[in-house]
């Protein structure tokens, strides 16, 4: 039942968002009919308040600090993972790494450049020409490759284990002398004094091309910020006008509608299913 149930809620939920998506478009598509291109990568006084559409290259001051470790990140943008060592639920000597969730809320700057020792995002400051943009729509940005270049030099105040699976390569830094071991299983009392140990991995954004994107925000002051009153994605790669960026941004959305409402109705199917097949059992 409990299996039912669940399927029942990412049904509605994909639904709900699938038709919200739909029914916001065009909305959205007005609203960035008023945008104003800008293009070389300079404050405009009669843009203040105003939503902008700016293209350019995106010039990080590297290397970004992650604040929460005090760790100089020579990338854009890095993704951390944070998990910890612990007991399965359950049971009393099987034990796993098990990642300790982002932290969305203001006070940790909505998971980005956060304080907490939580898995979150890390950007560095960033401009186009002399407009500096809101690490908030940068979020979009792809973490694509594991940084496994690590070395002393990249630590703050922290003292870590560098440590890597034998498996995958992948890096981490440590609190203890063990870091994640894919595939490996945990079982048995040896592993007891682990328990509560931390481990940091990082993905990074590691473009050898320009960095040449096109950000949708409102302009204040020397700043484009996040337009939380817009239903799209504010960011798009590559340099587009106005007309090219409402038609990304209606693509993307119409892409998102479809997703949406097949996994909808994916799910409702799996209930019905489900509960066909229960009825069979009684």
């Amino acid at each position: 039942m409990k299996k039912i149930i669940a399927f029942i809620i990412i049904a509605a939920l994909s639904l709900g968002f699938g038709i919200s998506i739909r029914g916001s478009t065009p909305v959205t598509d007005a609203k960035l009919k008023t945008a104003i291109s800008v293009t070389d990568g300079k404050i405009h006084s009669e843009n203040e308040g105003k939503l902008v559409i700016v293209s350019g290259k995106l010039e990080p001051e590297l290397p970004a600090i992650d604040p929460a470790l005090d760790i100089s990140i020579p990338y854009i943008k890095a993704y951390r993972t944070v998990k910890e060592f612990d007991h399965k639920e359950g049971t009393n000597y099987i034990y796993d790494w098990f990642e300790i969730g982002e932290d969305y809320s203001e006070e940790n700057n909505g998971g980005v450049n956060g304080e907490y020792l939580v898995s979150g995002m890390v950007i560095a400051k960033t401009h186009i020409g002399e407009i500096e943009i809101d690490p908030q729509l940068l979020k979009g940005l792809s973490a694509n490759t594991n940084w496994n270049d690590i070395s002393e030099d990249n630590f703050g105040e922290y003292s870590f284990n560098i440590l890597k699976d034998k498996n995958t390569g992948e890096v981490y830094l440590s609190e203890g002398d063990r870091c994640p071991q894919y595939g490996a299983t945990y079982k048995g009392q040896n592993y007891k004094d682990m328990v509560g140990e931390i481990c940091y991995s990082y993905t990074v954004v590691d473009e050898n091309a320009p960095l040449e994107y096109t950000i949708l925000g409102i302009q204040k002051g020397n700043k484009i910020v996040e337009d939380t009153g817009i239903d799209c994605l504010p960011l798009e790669k590559g340099i587009h006008d106005t007309k090219d960026f409402r038609k990304l941004v209606v693509s993307s959305n119409t892409k998102m509608y479809v997703v949406l409402i097949a996994i909808g109705f994916l799910f409702m199917g799996l209930a019905v299913y489900s509960i066909v097949q229960l009825r069979k059992e009684e």
